[in-house]
């Protein structure tokens, strides 16, 4: 597809939803069922399609049933032109459906197939099929269902025609953070994921039950405790339902000990909903296999002076002056670690940016490393994975403006660092890390 399509197509639908992130209409029955050998059975419920820019993506409804358990519930998006690709699974923890019979509580926003589209949409136009699964969080249950409806999710692209089993990803955040590492850690053969990415997820729920129930509490002000104690009410019931007190699979040694598949994580230090710690000792125990992107403030998070609310924290997602980017850097450095190591070896691959967030995001790492406290050099590969050969940035203020991503890294690390690089060289020397060089 020429590349002047895929930038209008992604400048036309793009992550609308990325919010979702910080805080916490169908056709009939096809009957058409698929059952593999180990009895998993995945049941299209209904199907339609989408058109996009004179694209039909046609999607299904599914049920997924596997060894007794409760069925999940997924919504697939198969490459639009029927061809063998890589595939994304999406973790969606709080996605409110009806189409399988579900009763949403009164003034419940639904979560579409349209909405669902929005989502996968990056996916699809860089030729990846997409697969969307519901951990319906507000029909109850533990901890042990919400990795039980993802492992279903794999399991079905374990099987599914035209999967590339050897590209698969796993993306998600906060709690759909803590669904992809788990659900990648206890992977089906076949459908390991090459990549996973991570947004602030909990990797240790020993460690985030004494958060929840010792750290918490300890909050000075009555009412933003008792505030933070009501929200993580049902997540201790969650937990406690899932691990009766035992936790010894779920901590992140056991996790560890299980995970095959390469991950990004990403967290920003005054995180308050999940400790800044869960990713930062995640990354650095796990020997090579879990790299972070962090966004530091210089101290530990301190309830009491941080606003109740403050959530997942800055994630630097304004500027300086308050505005809002059109795109945080979060969503396009964890975007290209994913879509790099999905892609084939000579596929065009789209991403979007804001070029003031970019801007932005290397004065920070240049004024951390000036202040030598703390080693910032965890950033020299995902910028290198932003300026690799085959990546094209769309602004997303002025979809009319591409860039190639060695062009934009070079442009920001120049202006932040007085260099002279260029987009022939910048990968060289990103390959020796963060200037400045010798």
């Amino acid at each position: 597809m020429a590349l002047s399509r895929l930038v209008y197509r992604f400048a036309a639908v793009f992550f609308t939803c990325f919010t979702l992130l910080l805080f916490p209409g169908c056709d009939s029955d096809s009957g058409n069922t698929v059952t593999p050998p180990d009895s998993f059975r995945a049941v299209v419920v209904g199907s339609g399609t989408i058109s996009n820019d004179g694209t039909d993506y046609p999607y299904q409804l599914l049920r997924l049933e596997f060894d007794g358990k409760e069925p999940s519930y997924a919504q697939w998006f198969p490459h639009p032109d029927g061809k063998d690709a890589p595939a994304v699974m999406l973790t969606d923890p709080y996605g409110q459906i009806t189409w399988n019979g579900d009763v949403l509580p009164e003034g419940a926003d639904e979560r579409t197939p349209e909405a669902v589209f929005l989502d996968a949409n990056i996916y699809l136009i860089n030729g990846f099929s997409a697969l969307n699964v519901f951990g319906r969080y507000y029909a109850g249950g533990d901890i042990r269902n919400e990795v039980d409806d993802m492992v279903a999710g794999l399991r079905f692209l374990a099987q599914a025609p035209r999967v590339m089993r050897d590209r698969i990803a796993v993306y998600g955040g906060s709690w759909g953070g803590f669904e992809s590492v788990y659900a990648s850690a206890h992977a089906p053969e076949g459908a390991v994921p090459r990549v996973g990415v991570a947004l602030y997820p909990v990797s240790d729920f020993q460690e985030f039950m004494h958060y929840l129930t010792v750290d918490i509490p300890l909050i000075e002000n009555e009412e933003k405790r008792n505030q933070y104690i009501n929200f993580f009410a049902p997540f201790v019931e969650r937990i406690n339902a899932g691990t009766g007190g035992d936790y010894s699979r779920w901590t992140r040694a056991y996790l560890l000990s299980r995970l095959r598949t390469p991950y990004l994580v990403l967290h920003d230090q005054w995180d308050t909903l999940i400790p800044y710690q869960h990713s930062k000792d995640l990354a650095d125990q796990s020997a090579g296999m879990v790299r972070g992107i962090w966004f530091l403030k210089g101290s530990a998070a301190d309830l009491n002076a941080l606003p109740y609310g403050y959530g997942h924290g800055d994630l630097q997602l304004k500027d300086g002056g308050g505005t809002q980017y059109s795109m945080p850097m979060y969503l396009t450095l964890s975007l290209a670690y994913l879509l790099k190591e999905l892609a084939l070896p000579e596929q065009i691959i789209i991403n979007g940016y804001d070029p003031d967030a970019l801007d932005d995001f290397v004065a920070y790492l240049k004024t951390y490393k000036d202040g030598a406290e703390y080693d910032m050099e965890w950033a020299a590969p995902r910028l290198l994975d932003l300026a690799d050969a085959r990546v094209y940035l769309v602004n997303m203020d002025d979809p009319d403006d591409v860039i190639t991503g060695a062009e934009a890294v070079a442009g920001a690390i120049n202006a932040a660092w007085g260099t002279s690089l260029t987009m022939d060289t910048v990968r060289g020397a990103l390959a020796n890390g963060l200037p400045p060089y010798e």
